[in-house]
This record gives C-alpha cells, sequence and structure tokens, in this order.
C-alpha cells in the first residue's frame, strides 16, 4: 500500500499485513507528522480507509458525471520537490465549477504519478486524471503528468487537447517550460502560470512566457516551501508578487481565473 503524508507529501510504502483488522499509527520519516491507517475486510476484497495526518472529511464529487463546465482557461503548475505536499493542499481545494483546466507536471517517475492520481481523484471535488496524449481537455477537472513526459497544449478546431510524448531524454529547453510556453501561445492571456514548491530551473522561463502572453503568474510563498530554489528564482528573475502559501492557493487561483474568465 502506498500513502502519502498531507502534511509534507512524503510517499511511504506500507506493509498491509501490519494493519488488517485494526488501526496502524506511525510518524512520518520527514516531518514526523502522525499518520492512521485502517483496513477493513469487505466482500472478501480489502478495500483501504486512510486518514493521513490531520483527518479531512470526505468530499464527494458534484457528479459521476463531468459536469460539462467549459474551459476558458488553463492553470499550469510546476511541481518537483515538495511536490506532494503542496498538490495534496491544492488539489482538493479546487472547484469544479469554474471554466477553467489545472495540469500540473511533476519531477516524479510516471508509475508515481499513477498512484497519485488515484489518491488525489478520492479526495478531491473535481475529476482528477492523467494526462495522456490527444485527451480534449476539459473545464472543471485536473491533469496530472511527470516531466519526464514531453507534454504540450493544442487547439484542434474548438477543443483543447495534449500532445504527449513518453521519453527517457530530458528536452534540452526543459520539458515543463515547454509546456508552459504551448500554454501562453494558445491561451495568451487567459494562462496561468503557478511555480510551487521545488529545485532547478525547469519551468522558470516557462512562466516568463506567459508573463508575455500577459497571464498571470503565482508562486508559492517561500516560507512554505519544502524546497525554496525554484520560487525563489523565479519571484528574483520577474519581481513576482503575487506570493501564497499552499494552503491558501486554492481560493487564491479560484479568484484569478474568475478575474481572467468574465
Amino acid at each position: 500500500m502506498i500513502l502519502f503524508c498531507e502534511e509534507c507529501g512524503t510517499r511511504h510504502k506500507i506493509d498491509e499485513s501490519k494493519i488488517e483488522g485494526k488501526l496502524y499509527k506511525f510518524s512520518c520519516h520527514v516531518c514526523k507528522d502522525t499518520l492512521v491507517v485502517s483496513l477493513s475486510n469487505t466482500q472478501s476484497s480489502k478495500k483501504a480507509q486512510v486518514a493521513v495526518g490531520r483527518p479531512r472529511p470526505a468530499q464527494e464529487k458534484l457528479s459521476d458525471q463531468h459536469n460539462g463546465v467549459g474551459c476558458r482557461c488553463i492553470v499550469a503548475l510546476c511541481v518537483s520537490e515538495g511536490g506532494y505536499g503542496a498538490l495534496l493542499n491544492v488539489i482538493p481545494k479546487l472547484r469544479e465549477d469554474i471554466p477553467a483546466a489545472y495540469i500540473a507536471l511533476m519531477h516524479q517517475a510516471p508509475h508515481h504519478i499513477d498512484g497519485f492520481v488515484c489518491y488525489l481523484n478520492g479526495c478531491s471535488p473535481l475529476p482528477v486524471e492523467r494526462a495522456t496524449d490527444g485527451a480534449v481537455v476539459q473545464g472543471g477537472k485536473c491533469y496530472l503528468a511527470a516531466d519526464t513526459e514531453r507534454i504540450t497544449l493544442d487547439r484542434d478546431g474548438d477543443q483543447l487537447c495534449l500532445r504527449l510524448q513518453s521519453t527517457t531524454a530530458p528536452a534540452s529547453a526543459g520539458t515543463i517550460n515547454l509546456f508552459m510556453q504551448s500554454v501562453a501561445r494558445v491561451m495568451k492571456e487567459r494562462s496561468l502560470g503557478v511555480i510551487l514548491s521545488g529545485s532547478g530551473e525547469d519551468g522558470v522561463e516557462g512562466v516568463g512566457s506567459i508573463l508575455e502572453a500577459d497571464g498571470v503568474v503565482m508562486v508559492q510563498d517561500p516560507v512554505s516551501c519544502l524546497s525554496k530554489e525554484k520560487v525563489v528564482k523565479t519571484i528574483e528573475k520577474y519581481q513576482i508578487d503575487l506570493l501564497v502559501s499552499d494552503k491558501q492557493m486554492a481560493d487564491a487561483i479560484s479568484a484569478q481565473v474568475n478575474a481572467h474568465c468574465d
């Protein structure tokens, strides 16, 4: 079983045999937050019921089917070191009833992204999906991809589509840079770039393209970052003053989307 600490985002692999039929408590080996897990048997299969860190109430999707919200804005999120924790504080708080799609690129192996998508989809009010080649981008949805997947946004007639190519060779310009540049090119002033906790430089040039297209760039407040390197580089390069903690980022994103999609 794979669990994610909702406080810092650290990934933990748990032996299910230790927790069958009882509560199992352990401490995150990074932030030391207490994690609580329980397992119950249902129709001869194991169903995990997980409370990670401070327990959150279960959230229900507004509908089992996508609610048909149009997509008039793209929110591109750049995530690397510390990204699990940041996204756990952002995506479950995003709204599915505003005309924006959220696309996050993570510095993680693709198979780790698959498990994280399932986890987020279970605790978020909006649908969370794995980004796939040719997927039609819909408002009120979140898509996750690994930064080893060269992903770009494209327009096909009246539809927005994802183009994705898995590769082990990093793009010379940076995969996240290329993605944000494509968002800026297609969406122009209706593009919103978000730099969350992380190291390195991939994504810094990309948000510059969004600014040049009259889009909006938001940066996680360094105080709330596990790794400050990328956000500090972005702030210094573009004099960004829209700094938001990860716990307040979802509300700030919704406010910016509403302001730019009227």
